[in-house]
């Protein structure tokens, strides 16, 4: 009798322990700010999760061949790859939301320049967040990797 107990317990605590493991949450440091961006642009017709990983390969590629590594990562998250985390590579790197901010802010004119975002022609002064809605992502998270992670919800 107590082995027909004794099993499924430990099957469900090891199943609970792999889903633990799994949390997106523990990729980075808990949420110490969370904001809506609402964008007045309109997510494109044909962007699945598909074209946000060709997206994200695209531009890792571009940080991949500077002749410095690079400061970030970019890894695809969540639901059909809705959820993008840009984490700090390096101490210096998005030490403070600040320089999180000015990121974001930077890689609005990189994004542009992306064949698949140049040829969508909806994207010409678009900032980040706008372009990142274009292509279907929801949720935006910036970290250093230590101390802070900022969630931005994209609407």
């Amino acid at each position: 009798m107590r082995l027909i107990i004794l099993i499924p317990t430990i099957f469900f605590a090891l199943t609970s322990a792999a889903f633990a493991q799994t949390d997106q949450s523990q990729a980075y440091p808990t949420f110490t700010s969370e904001e809506d961006y609402i964008s007045p642009l309109d997510p494109l017709q044909d962007r699945d999760a598909g074209t946000r990983e060709r997206f994200v390969a695209s531009l890792t590629e571009k940080q991949v061949n500077r002749a410095y590594p690079p400061q970030t990562a970019l890894v695809l998250a969540g639901i059909d790859s809705e959820e993008l985390v840009v984490m700090a590579l390096h101490r210096d790197a998005l030490a403070t939301p600040f320089q999180a901010r000015a990121y974001l802010t930077q890689l609005a004119p990189s994004l542009r320049n992306l064949p698949m975002v140049a040829d969508s022609g909806a994207a010409r002064k678009a900032g980040t967040l706008d372009i990142l809605k274009l292509f279907g992502f929801r949720r935006v998270v910036v970290s250093d990797g230590d101390s802070y992670s900022m969630l931005i919800n994209v609407f």
